[in-house]
């Protein structure tokens, strides 16, 4: 394999796009030929060896959201430019608006792999506009059974996925290659910080997280909690803070700059999403050996060892977290033993090792 386009038509912020970046770095280290097709060329890509960024032109398509047209137009992109490649020397990866590609390269005969950033069963179950949700399944069925190999990033996610595909050795479970380094930490200074990192919108359900720590607050007044990300929900959760009287106590930071050095000082990391794909702030909590708590979202049990190695909820339910969050506070020593353990086997999220295995994989 001499070349990997890559399909990503919309580029964002997010756990999805630090996965993009560190795979093209590291295709690039490898001498391999990256073209990324996207809708910009981003500074994160700037002067990266091996690496040909193709902008989409942009189209304005009535009564079609920004994703779709945004995938459409790439496709237009795609399509040019898989006329100048040669087919056994190139693979195709998707990673975002999957199913014109997967379309595109199934009549064309090409190989195109397919990355599945979430868990589609869980997405769907837990959306907004049921009608909408359902409509998009159908599209991942096509999807699926339409792509050369479909990429996983979990174990859950994976078990999701079969039930889609009529071959389902077309599942490829890859971790995400997101930890550019191993930390090493020197001391276990912590102050009383409960953390949390990551969009501030319903899929991470920060609102219930706000409630348990109500709840806690009561007995433990020490504790201060850390919202570091931003989102659509940032004012409606900001009202929630002030009408149960937490301001001074629940902090919303932002993308901070210095979320390092927040891992590092914090007590507990808290995770309450409804669904993930692979999520990237708890292999980081743990990177940073900080005791975790997480809701069973995809990838969750491969980060904590099923329980093992952290702290892992079945029930969303407000007094049950709480009570877990003070439990975890009680026995602290035992749930760093625990995390120890969970960071013994954080370096398959080590980009070197989990970029590696994507090559092995494209390459077959």
């Amino acid at each position: 394999m001499k070349n990997i386009v890559i399909f990503y038509p919309s580029f964002e912020r997010g756990g999805a796009t630090k996965v993009l970046i560190n795979l093209i770095k590291f295709f690039s280290k490898k001498k391999i030929k990256v073209f990324l097709i996207s809708n910009k060329k981003d500074q994160s890509l700037k002067n990266i060896k091996n690496l040909k960024i193709i902008v989409s032109k942009s189209y304005n398509f009535n009564y079609i959201n920004n994703r779709i047209s945004s995938g459409i137009s790439s496709i237009i992109s795609l399509k040019k430019l898989i006329n100048n490649l040669d087919s056994k020397e190139t693979i195709i990866l998707s990673m975002q608006s999957n199913f014109f590609p997967a379309f595109l390269s199934f009549f064309l005969n090409w190989k195109v792999f397919t990355r599945v950033s979430e868990d589609p069963c869980d997405a769907t179950k837990f959306a907004d506009n049921k009608f909408f949700a359902y409509l998009i399944l159908i599209t991942k069925f096509l999807t699926y059974n339409f792509s050369y190999k479909v990429v996983v990033n979990a174990t859950k996610s994976k078990k999701c996925v079969e039930k889609f595909l009529l071959n389902k050795k077309k599942v490829v479970l890859l971790f995400n290659p997101s930890l550019s380094k191993i930390i090493k930490r020197k001391n276990n200074y912590r102050k009383n910080y409960i953390l949390n990192v990551g969009r501030l919108c319903k899929q991470k359900n920060q609102s219930l997280l706000i409630d348990a720590f109500y709840i806690f607050y009561k007995k433990n007044k020490k504790y201060k909690l850390l919202f570091c990300g931003d989102g659509p929900d940032k004012k409606k959760l900001i009202k929630q803070v002030d009408n149960l009287q937490l301001s001074k106590n629940i902090k919303f930071l932002g993308w901070s700059k210095n979320l390092d050095k927040i891992y590092k000082n914090s007590k507990l990391f808290i995770l309450t999403s409804y669904y993930e794909g692979m999520p990237n702030a708890l292999i980081e909590a743990i990177n940073y050996e900080l005791p975790s708590i997480a809701l069973n979202s995809s990838g969750v049990e491969d980060v904590l060892l099923n329980g093992k190695g952290g702290e892992i909820l079945y029930d969303r339910n407000i007094k049950v977290l709480a009570n877990k969050m003070s439990q975890v506070i009680l026995n602290y020593k035992k749930i760093l033993k625990k995390t120890k353990k969970s960071k013994k086997k954080i370096d398959q999220y080590y980009i070197e090792k989990a970029g590696q295995k994507y090559i092995n994989n494209l390459c077959k």
